[in-house]
């Protein structure tokens, strides 16, 4: 849940709109310090991986500009979240603060290996469907 108002929290169009022809820019801070500084020439602060949850809290408090955690802190305004990490396509390892929706990466491992069961070396060149 964001720390702000609100009244802070912008949408991407809503932020194309305010820009016009202008590029968004963001930054990565992993410090209360840098955020601060970076804060007036930013639309939105990306707060890295691996803070701790009071700094990735204090940037938030800080920042006029929306923060956007990479794993960082619920205290952020938004997350980010690596889709390969979401639909359980990354292999066994899960960062703690992903919760898994989906488990696509086993239906793809069993998919390939009943086309891989279909067609041996040495089958005639016949065409093969495998339905998933």
């Amino acid at each position: 849940m964001s720390l702000h108002t609100r009244t802070k929290r912008l949408t991407v169009p809503q932020l194309v709109t305010m820009k016009g022809q202008q590029k968004i820019v963001s930054l990565t801070a992993y410090s209360s310090s840098i955020a601060t500084l970076i804060d007036p020439i930013v639309d939105f602060i990306l707060v890295g991986d691996s803070v701790a949850e009071g700094v990735a809290r204090q940037i938030t408090l800080d920042s006029k500009m929306p923060t956007i955690g990479i794993g960082a802190s619920p205290a952020c305004d938004g997350q980010v979240l690596v889709t390969e990490d979401v639909l359980g396509l990354g292999g066994a390892h899960l960062p703690r603060f992903v919760k898994r929706y989906a488990d696509v990466g086993a239906v793809i491992s069993e998919a390939c290996a009943q086309f891989a069961d279909r067609k041996k070396p040495g089958q005639s060149r016949a065409r093969t469907r495998v339905t998933v």
